[in-house]
């Protein structure tokens, strides 16, 4: 009985220090982005729930990757570390801090943050078997990230965390990435659009445009209807959707388009009626971020677009030239040894958008260059 009353009080024991020292804690995890070679789009996403502004000096990751923590973190704020804070920006368009060493392992590790004395205030022992997410749920390589659900949860528990249901809107060999860096979770799918059947025998709307990931809601508020999008009425569809048995009660379905192009649907009872729509599905253009960065100033490049040599305006004395393609992958490289034999040669690397970052000290500059 003895024994058994030690367990228990050492067990509430870690639960309380867990509770009291859980100042920073992790909340969204990327560790197997869907990304060949290079994962650029690691990260970790950690959320301050003390209730007022965090000194983060001396706080720390030293297992999975290694990070040092500097400045502060306001109140109900989240923060995020990256393996590449150029691939984070054109994805996700959000700001994120470089840890120095390390890459988060794919088929799980231990996460632990330390304080400025050394103590551990957060500790997650991630996974892909068990209680935690899977390859079938959307993770570990098929384009998801995951996310504590309810941030006061024990995030130690795989049953804590759910695959992120926020799309990015951005396609990487040919799969959706989700994820919700620096912003709140979303573990449950949200229609970004509605739309709805009637008496009136239309679809209102009945020509939407959605970003690749995006889950459309059809209602029906009245009347005997379906939504028919399949392959056999529709070859021309990227994929078929749709159900087919029309009902006239008042019915829900929700759908998400994973593949880009433009989906025709009609209403089989109505179709004499023109009762049709149709769903046109995008990806963002995940290189107008990089034009709403603070922090860069305009780089002037000419010609532009290019086939192959671009000359960089101006008399700077940069320090480094770089050439980032769209997932943010370094791709050249140039450490100029005269301000004014400014010249990059493009010729080598495939038709596409790139984006030329020359740094001057403490100063950067940045344009995008597109190449043919």
């Amino acid at each position: 009985m003895k024994f058994l009353y030690k367990n228990l009080l050492l067990i509430l024991l870690l639960v309380l220090t867990k509770m009291v020292n859980a100042q920073l804690v992790v909340t969204e995890i990327s560790y197997n982005p869907p990304e060949s070679g290079t994962d650029s789009l690691e990260y970790i996403e950690v959320y301050n729930n003390t209730g007022t502004t965090l000194n983060l000096d001396g706080f720390s990751i030293k297992d999975a990757v290694v990070y040092d923590f500097t400045g502060t973190l306001a109140a109900n704020s989240y923060l995020v570390i990256t393996k590449s804070a150029s691939a984070m920006q054109a994805v996700f368009g959000i700001n994120a801090l470089e840890w120095t060493d390390g890459s988060l392992n794919n088929g799980g590790e231990a996460l632990t943050i330390l304080n400025a004395s050394g103590d551990t205030i957060d500790h997650v022992n991630f996974d892909d078997t068990g209680a935690w997410p899977r390859q079938a749920d959307g993770t570990d390589g098929n384009g998801g990230s995951i996310e504590l659900c309810d941030l006061n949860s024990d995030n130690s528990l795989g049953e804590s965390w759910k695959v992120s249901k926020k799309t990015a809107g951005v396609l990487i060999n040919d799969l959706v990435v989700f994820g919700s860096p620096g912003t709140s979770n979303q573990c449950e799918v949200i229609p970004v659009a509605i739309v709805t059947s009637d008496f009136d025998l239309k679809f209102t709307p009945s020509d939407i445009t959605i970003h690749v990931g995006e889950t459309v809601r059809f209602q029906n508020k009245g009347g005997n209807h379906n939504v028919n999008g399949s392959i056999q009425t529709y070859p021309d569809n990227p994929v078929g959707f749709g159900f087919a048995d029309p009902s006239s009660e008042n019915w829900t379905y929700d759908y998400t388009f994973i593949k880009t192009g433009v989906y025709k649907y009609v209403c089989d009872p109505h179709a004499s009626f023109n009762m049709v729509g149709t769903v046109t599905v995008k990806t963002l253009d995940i290189t107008s971020s990089f034009r709403e960065i603070p922090q860069y100033q305009q780089l002037v490049v000419y010609p532009n677009p290019t086939t192959g040599k671009i000359i960089l305006e101006g008399e700077r004395a940069y320090d480094i030239i770089q050439v980032f393609n769209t997932k943010g992958e370094l791709v050249q490289v140039l450490k100029p040894n005269r301000n004014w034999d400014l010249q990059v040669d493009l010729s080598q690397v495939p038709v596409g958008v790139y984006f030329v970052k020359a740094t001057a000290g403490t100063k950067a500059y940045l344009t995008k260059v597109v190449k043919e």
